[in-house]
C-alpha cells in the first residue's frame, strides 16, 4: 500500500468513526436539541463563519459540503428551536442573515465540550507535542485542500 492510499484509508476511517450512531449519541449526552448533530453543525458553521463575516444559507451549506436546501432545512429547525435568528440582509433582501441566539451559544457550547471530552479519553497519553503536531498536520492538510479547491 503506497502512503497516499494509507493516509486516504485513515481520513475514512476517521470520518466513518465520527458518523458512527454511537459517537453521535456520546456527543450529544446531555444536549436535547432538535435536529440533532445536523443542528449542532449548522450552528457550528454560523459560529465559525460569523467571526469575519455575516452569514448565510449558501454560506453555510458550503461550509458544510451540503445542497443548499438541505442547508435551507436545517436552518429552518434551528430557528424553529430558537438558537438561530433569521433577518433580512440590508444590502440584498432576497439573502438571510444568520446570527446564533443565546440558546445556540448554549447549546454549542455544551455540543463542544462534550466533544472535546472524548477527545481528551481519545488521546489520553499522547504527549502534548503529539497533539501539537497532529494539529499542525491537519491544518496543513485543510489549508492544502482549501487552496486545491479554489485552485479548480
Amino acid at each position: 500500500m503506497n502512503l497516499l492510499s494509507a493516509l486516504d484509508d485513515e481520513l475514512v476511517r476517521i470520518r466513518s468513526a465520527m458518523r458512527r450512531p454511537a459517537y453521535r449519541r456520546r456527543f450529544l449526552e446531555g444536549v436535547a436539541v432538535d435536529g440533532g448533530i445536523t443542528t449542532v453543525r449548522v450552528l457550528r458553521s454560523v459560529e465559525r463563519l460569523g467571526a469575519s463575516q455575516s452569514v448565510s444559507i449558501r454560506d453555510v451549506a458550503e461550509w458544510l459540503g451540503i445542497e443548499h436546501s438541505t442547508a435551507s432545512r436545517a436552518v429552518d429547525t434551528a430557528v424553529r428551536a430558537g438558537l438561530l435568528n433569521r433577518l433580512a440582509c440590508v444590502d440584498d433582501r432576497r439573502k438571510a442573515v444568520l446570527t446564533l441566539t443565546q440558546s445556540g451559544v448554549a447549546i454549542l457550547e455544551k455540543a463542544s465540550q462534550q466533544r472535546q471530552d472524548f477527545l481528551s479519553l481519545v488521546t489520553e497519553g499522547w504527549e502534548t507535542s503529539e497533539i501539537e503536531r497532529l494539529l499542525l498536520l491537519l491544518g496543513r492538510l485543510n489549508d492544502d485542500f482549501e487552496q486545491v479547491r479554489v485552485d479548480t
